[in-house]
């Protein structure tokens, strides 16, 4: 009888109907995330241009300065829900593919080939990612340019105040390079975590070893963490 699961053994009929149910929960997560994308991107575009607009040619200047001064914080926080989503989908896609490769696996046949071959196929998504990153970057251009012209020169609100946003919006800047950096490891991070835990781990202590993998955290932010518990540990200890 087949009765254990892992990626290089034999699933029995249930375990595989398990997979398949995932894999459509799966997929319907994923066409719900990219259909919210068209308010995630479009809607704050096209506000920020009415902004821009207004800012132009209506804003006195007081007003105008106000708004020079928040809207890289509202551009930072639209990226942010753009980057939040597309780290998710590629994750979900990851473990997706993971979940084709078993099924493909225990009937030594190419059933499942969406995800782990001709998801990205010609190229598409890569062509779009270049393409859209020249427009998202003189967007951010124009709005960091402004901000600290305005920080640096306007004599209307307070130098505290100003060095306060200045401080916030640099620390902004680092925030979404982190997430950039998320979101070009993300698939391999999910791909890493499966093989670990589906390669590595004794079936019989699957519990214990899948509490050791840690998720919450990013990979340099576990180490350390580890390293800090360790050091910790060993002050206690002595």
């Amino acid at each position: 009888m087949r009765d254990k699961i892992s990626i290089g053994s034999m699933l029995t009929e249930k375990e595989e109907k398990l997979i398949l149910e995932q894999l459509k929960y799966l997929q319907n997560e994923i066409i719900s995330i990219q259909q919210g994308f068209i308010s995630f991107v479009s809607i704050p575009l096209g506000v920020y241009a009415l902004i821009v607009y207004y800012i132009l040619n209506i804003a006195d200047n007081q007003v105008k300065e106000i708004l020079f001064l928040l809207l890289p914080f509202f551009f930072c926080l639209s990226f942010y829900n753009i980057l939040k989503y597309t780290i998710k989908i590629l994750g979900l896609e990851s473990y997706q593919r993971h979940l084709e490769n078993m099924i493909n696996r225990n009937h030594e046949k190419p059933l499942f080939l969406w995800q782990s071959f001709f998801v990205y196929a010609n190229g598409y998504s890569f062509i779009g990612s270049i393409g859209q990153f020249p427009c998202i970057f003189v967007i951010f251009i124009y709005f960091t340019y402004n901000f600290f012209e305005v920080a640096i020169s306007t004599d209307s609100i307070p130098k505290n105040i100003l060095n306060f946003l200045i401080i916030f919006y640099l620390l902004q800047i680092v925030f979404l390079v982190l997430m950039l950096f998320h979101c070009l490891r993300q698939y391999s991070w999910i791909e890493n975590d499966c093989k670990k835990f589906f390669n590595e781990i004794n079936n019989k202590e699957w519990e214990k070893n899948l509490a050791d993998i840690e998720t919450m955290y990013p990979p340099y932010i576990k180490n350390i963490l580890k390293k800090s518990r360790r050091k910790f540990s060993d002050i206690k200890n002595e």
